[in-house]
């Protein structure tokens, strides 16, 4: 009786709790507000964990080739080269500006210290992109974008860096416009998708095609799905025309964008030439990267099968039930989805790890979307299509196989409360970070290099003059992505402008430089190649750090090379293997080789996949390297370095250059995994030997 009495009594008072007006307003007010909480508390919590993942550097040895480029970005920044007007890179000038605020932000001089705060920044922008882009679809509330968050943290989509998540905003932004109830605010909405497709475009342009692409084929989509009712027997979608005029705004915001930005380059630069030359550098870029930068898929079979499962039902749930789908539901789903197919054409082409889970946000992300209700099926009406046995054993299938997945976000938590790890100290030090130029710079350097010339770090440790607070020269940011002959030609050309006022940093391959794909230097880029040989010479025998050259520009060019025509027959072997057989053997620095490579249209969808050459004489192997297409369709010639790594400064100094005999060239298909498209044709149009005079 007296426990019953108690409970009676507990209950009655939590009654009276409950319905306390205060406590009710505060229930309220929680509740009109929770998915705004909820993401500011989830983008909060990213923050510390990506603040706590940033990496510090020390001394320049450390920094590989995808922090170079960072560094390089924001230090040309500093001395007024701006990204699309003074030098190029697949990156833009937002980029550029996002990291060179990692400076302001240091306490160090150079954005060698600044690159700390840069990628914290880097990372940053696909956070707040997510947050906005789950605070735009209406449609979900804070429970399921909490678990979208979560899912996204254990997928690592959050904790690295995705600049995929700008591409996914702008195909929410677009079916909000789609969405939108009158004819004028969907023309100013397409107006303001075309500029964001032309601001991700001023990121990064293989990004700003992308997301154009998918923006205008999802507005076709629709102008068809109205022009043939049947299709989607809905009565609700925006009219044929409606959709045409909105496609030509947003055609028409992009467009003008593009030439505002190059009226003000031309206006603000004396070296910025032609009107377009912004786009002109862009799609040389864009498009020689397809032939030149491929790598070879790097998942294994399991996380690749399960990748392509989700892709298959993402695809099927969404075209299955655009039909059933509340319209606004299907022009934001279907928006999503042709913007993940397009985006994982860049998987496709550059196939690392990093570069595939980038290219995969927006698959993931619309596949943790459709864990959601949406068609308002219960499990007992349809069991399979509601929630959900499909979606969840792939969900578990994906965590478990891929090979981002992390448990961090649950386990970081407790080591932060315990005090094992200090955020403000991480803050701290990334702040605090100010390294001397003697320890980045290899020993030597600074003592044997001029500090009133600017220096060109090829092909691309921009790192050192960084550190080393000296003027950076470097008109591709990174030498290497001077992809095709044009290219390569324009940046020369910027060279000879500063040639008298500069010195040269040249990484030996294999020895100081990585040598990127197994693709040589003078092979990936033989013009530029070609012009420092004959522009600059060594300043000191002396090599630096794991082997570094100093160059110093010559009175006049030089003229000690000398070539001669090989003569040769062709043998197909076996299969995809062609024999270029010598009628007699000869001795060589370098081979100059000039070759016609075509590649079928299947490669635009594919990877175009490079050559492999072995230089023999008789059975032994003179020298093995990889050769990528500078121009598809057409001759073009590249250098073939025979000479042993550590005798390279033979070449730019003034005595004998080592010289190699061999008597056959064999070409091979690089690899033949998933997407590799290997060549269509292949012809050796001329072949010289190349020695020095000395």
């Amino acid at each position: 009786m007296k426990v019953t009495v108690k409970v009676e009594n507990w209950v009655s008072k939590f009654r009276i709790g409950w319905s306390n007006p205060a406590l009710q307003s505060s229930i309220g007010w929680f509740l009109r507000y929770a998915k705004a909480l909820t993401l500011l508390l989830c983008l909060g919590l990213s923050l510390v964990l990506i603040l706590l993942r940033t990496t510090v550097f020390n001394n320049g040895a450390q920094v590989s080739l995808d922090e170079a480029w960072v560094m390089g970005m924001a230090a040309q920044l500093q001395q007024g080269d701006l990204l699309g007007r003074d030098v190029f890179l697949t990156y833009g000038p937002l980029a550029q500006i996002l990291v060179a605020m990692g400076m302001l932000l240091n306490a160090g001089p150079t954005a060698f210290d600044g690159y700390g705060i840069a990628l914290f920044l880097l990372l940053l922008i696909g956070n707040l992109a997510l947050a906005v882009i789950l605070g735009l679809i209406r449609q979900i509330g804070w429970k399921y974008c909490l678990f979208i968050w979560l899912g996204a943290a254990m997928l690592s989509l959050t904790l690295a860096y995705n600049r995929s998540w700008l591409a996914a905003l702008v195909a929410v932004g677009l079916a909000k416009a789609l969405d939108a109830r009158t004819n004028r605010n969907r023309l100013i909405g397409a107006g303001l998708v075309g500029l964001g497709c032309f601001l991700v475009q001023l990121f990064t342009v293989d990004l700003g095609i992308y997301t154009l692409g998918a923006s205008c084929l999802t507005m076709v989509a629709y102008a068809g799905f109205a022009r043939f009712p049947a299709l989607l027997k809905k009565t609700d979608l925006i009219p044929a025309k409606t959709a045409l005029l909105m496609l030509a705004a947003l055609v028409a915001s992009y467009i003008i964008g593009n030439v505002l930005f190059s009226l003000f380059c031309l206006l603000t630069s004396p070296n910025y030439s032609g009107l377009f030359d912004y786009q002109l550098r862009s799609w040389e870029s864009v498009s020689g990267y397809t032939y030149t930068f491929g790598q070879e898929w790097a998942l294994t079979w399991f996380p690749t099968v399960i990748l392509g499962l989700v892709l298959v039902y993402t695809t099927v749930y969404v075209l299955r039930n655009v039909r059933r789908l509340p319209t606004a539901v299907g022009y934001l789903l279907l928006s999503l989805l042709i913007t993940a197919g397009l985006q994982l054409k860049g998987a496709i082409t550059r196939s690392d790890q990093a570069h595939i889970l980038t290219a995969s946000v927006p698959l993931l992300f619309l596949f943790l979307l459709i864990g959601y209700d949406w068609v308002g099926l219960s499990r007992t009406e349809n069991p399979v299509a509601s929630l959900k046995t499909v979606w969840a054993g792939l969900l578990l299938l994906l965590i478990l196989s891929w090979p981002f997945a992390t448990l961090e976000p649950l386990q970081k938590w407790p080591q932060i409360a315990e005090g094992k790890v200090s955020v403000l100290a991480k803050a701290k030090e990334l702040h605090g970070q100010n390294t001397p130029p003697e320890a980045v710079a290899p020993s030597g350097l600074l003592a044997a290099s001029d500090s009133t010339k600017g220096l060109l770090a090829f092909p691309y440790e921009n790192q050192f003059p960084v550190g080393m607070q000296r003027r950076i020269i470097a008109p591709i940011v990174q030498s290497y992505a001077a992809h095709l002959e044009a290219t390569q030609r324009w940046y020369i050309a910027q060279l000879e402008r500063q040639k008298t006022g500069m010195e040269v940093l040249y990484g030996i391959d294999k020895l100081a430089s990585l040598k990127v794909d197994n693709v040589q230097q003078p092979t990936r880029v033989p013009i530029i190649f070609e012009y420092l040989y004959r522009n600059f010479s060594l300043k000191t025998d002396q090599l630096f750090g794991p082997g570094f050259m100093l160059l110093q520009p010559t009175a006049s060019p030089r003229q000690d090379i000398i070539s001669r025509d090989l003569r040769y027959t062709m043998v197909e072997t076996s299969g995809r293997t062609l024999t270029v057989q010598l009628s007699e053997p000869a001795s060589c620095s370098l081979v100059r080789l000039t070759p016609k490579i075509s590649y079928p249209i299947t490669a635009v969808l594919g990877r175009a996949t490079g050559l492999r050459l072995r230089f023999r004489l008789g059975e032994t192997n003179v020298e093995r390297t990889d050769m990528v297409a500078i121009e598809v369709g057409k001759p073009f010639s590249t250098y073939v370095q025979l000479t042993d790594p550590d005798k390279t400064p033979q070449i730019f100094g003034s005595g004998p250059v080592q010289q190699k005999s061999w008597d056959s060239l064999q070409f091979s298909t690089r690899s033949n995994t998933l997407f590799d498209v290997g060549y269509s044709s292949l012809e050796v149009v001329k072949l010289e030997c190349v020695n020095f005079s000395r």
